[in-house]
């Protein structure tokens, strides 16, 4: 007989039963709630996602570059009139379309071009309504007849201008967004119709 011999051999354990998964789902049903608090959804954030999804559709020009601003800070610095980076590179891109204006055209039908005299530009103006900070869109008319301190001196006063007037929301757009079962997809093909 071997010294193993007298070591009794281990028994067999079977897990346990797992739990059915309906019972998974109440056992997590019956867990307590993370800790925080519930506020009103802004009915104005259903718009801004409803004109964000009508901006993805349009034509846009995205950039990314990298460059050195030494000299166009330089001469900002020496400008009387205060001017933003943003506002001069929008400039920039403004004094280019207006040089190149295929590059914003829009393809009307099958055979056409519709070459814009005016550069409309857009901005996405950050802004506090009803104690909820908001990405609102800013498009600034005729922005190629405007020097960069004018586009500087609109985007500034974006960001203070009431709501419902003219410019981010206007007047008839504020009037839909807090009804409470307004459908903007009626709406939507006018908008998608003509540029």
């Amino acid at each position: 007989m071997s010294e193993f011999s007298s070591v009794p051999s281990p028994t067999p354990t079977t897990p346990p039963p797992k739990p059915s998964p309906w019972a998974q789902l109440r056992a997590e049903l019956k867990k307590p709630r993370a800790p925080g608090k519930r506020i009103a959804y802004p009915p104005i954030r259903n718009f801004v996602l409803d004109l964000m999804a009508e901006g993805r559709r349009k034509n846009t020009i995205n950039l990314a570059f990298e460059a050195d601003i030494s000299d166009a800070l330089a001469r900002l610095s020496a400008m009387t009139a205060p001017v933003s980076i943003t506002s001069f590179v929008a400039k920039s891109l403004l004094l280019a379309l207006d040089e190149n204006p295929h590059m914003q055209a829009y393809r009307y039908g099958r055979g056409e071009l519709v070459l814009f005299d005016d550069v409309d530009l857009s901005f996405t103006v950050e802004r506090e309504l009803d104690g909820a900070v908001l990405p609102l869109a800013f498009i600034s008319r005729g922005a190629n007849r405007k020097s960069a301190a004018q586009l500087h001196a609109e985007l500034q006063a974006a960001k203070v201008a009431p709501l419902g007037g003219t410019g981010q929301i206007a007047a008839a757009e504020k009037t839909f967004f807090p009804a409470p079962n307004f459908n903007p997809r009626p709406v939507r093909p006018s908008i998608r119709y003509d540029p």
